[in-house]
């Protein structure tokens, strides 16, 4: 499982529960679901490497940001 730090800037979403594993790298355009059904499509992706040996997170993640598109909302 590779770890993800997922974030929006739509205010409406940033309290939803997002997902923190993936079983695959995330692609833009992908679309990714929160706890509560939510989808948002990937906008951006960044690959974070592990960090330095003074932090306490030393293993490599990816930041995902996502957004809303109107052809990939729906709630279930």
């Amino acid at each position: 499982m590779l770890k993800v730090h997922c974030r929006t800037n739509l205010d409406a979403y940033a309290q939803e529960v997002w997902p923190s594993e993936l079983c695959c790298r995330p692609m833009v355009g992908d679309m990714i679901e929160s706890r509560s059904h939510t989808r948002l499509q990937i906008c951006e992706i960044t690959h974070c490497p592990p960090s330095d040996a003074c932090s306490p997170l030393r293993s490599s993640f990816w930041s995902v940001s996502a957004i809303y598109s109107k052809d990939s909302f729906y709630k279930k």
